[in-house]
């Protein structure tokens, strides 16, 4: 764990054949700083993107930092949003609790936003995520973790890596990576992982919308590697998992070298009335919770 976005560095499983990391990380910690490809971090205020970077609250309409220059949107809270922000570590026996004072117009977001990123491990092999914040004004949040998982001991690209996504239905988005507000099957598209799919030549940065009931703590997706035997689980309470196959990653990573299961709201949400509110207003608490689930080849599920 490390201060600087409430950050994954590593995930160390036991196996058979030795311990083994799944995520990407870098060694130096001021890596994080000036990571381009938010590297394990919390994103946020707002994950995925926003439209021009302009949201309407409470009447009134913010410019949001534009951090995509070609796009012309805001991305994962602007250039300066929670994951390059030093949280403070709050430790006991049962969990650790990454605490940041988000103020009233960071990244031009509306309101004073108190952030708690809580990291605890209820199984052998799980590690869950508990996001909660609270705010003084109406705003819009989206909170994730943005870890990217590599689930072989050497490394390389994970196209031979299988996944599944527990999805019925996605959200098509334009050309500039905005959804178009439809919410469409998957049936007879590139994007039916329902059954378990090699990434081998699939490119992939897709929202989808996750089966079961939103706020219930449900699965999401599954990675598999056959070269190792690990396997990871995702459960989630929230209503869509964005997939990102690390195509653009580089130095001192190569391109697809991890896999991003980005549990979240979804892309734009603000600016889409057919999508799920992302607003938070004063005297609610926003609480979501991710569980990342491993499954080391000599195992079964450790956690329900």
């Amino acid at each position: 764990m490390l201060d600087i976005g409430a950050a994954l560095q590593s995930i160390t499983v036991p196996t058979p054949a030795g311990p083994m990391n799944c995520l990407l990380g870098y060694d130096d910690p001021a890596e994080y700083l000036s990571d381009p490809f938010y590297v394990g971090v919390t994103v946020g205020r707002y994950a995925n993107r926003i439209r021009r970077g302009r949201v309407l609250v409470g009447g009134v309409t913010h410019q949001l930092d534009v951090n995509e220059a070609v796009t012309g949107n805001c991305l994962h809270g602007g250039s300066d949003g929670l994951y390059r922000q030093r949280f403070q570590l709050i430790e006991d026996d049962e969990q650790l609790v990454c605490h940041y004072d988000s103020p009233a117009g960071a990244q031009g977001f509306p309101g004073n936003l108190s952030v708690d990123v809580i990291y605890r491990l209820p199984g052998d092999y799980a590690l869950s995520i508990e996001f909660v914040a609270t705010t003084d004004v109406e705003t819009v949040i989206n909170l994730a973790n943005h870890a990217y998982f590599n689930l072989d001991s050497n490394k390389g690209p994970i196209d031979a890596h299988q996944l599944t996504v527990s999805a019925k239905r996605y959200t098509p988005v334009n050309e500039s990576d905005i959804p178009t507000g439809e919410i469409l099957s998957v049936d007879g598209s590139a994007f039916d992982l329902r059954k378990r799919t090699s990434l081998r030549a699939r490119s992939i940065d897709q929202n989808f919308v996750i089966d079961g009931r939103v706020g219930l703590l449900r699965e999401a997706a599954e990675l598999y590697s056959p070269a190792s035997g690990m396997g990871l689980s995702v459960h989630t309470t929230q209503p869509s998992l964005q997939v990102y196959t690390g195509d653009h990653l580089r130095a001192p990573f190569v391109p697809r070298q991890g896999i991003a299961l980005e549990a979240q709201n979804f892309p734009d949400a603000p600016n889409q009335p057919g999508f799920p509110s992302a607003l938070l207003m004063p005297g609610q608490t926003y609480r979501q919770q991710t569980v990342y689930e491993f499954m080391p080849p000599t195992t079964s599920h450790a956690y329900a």
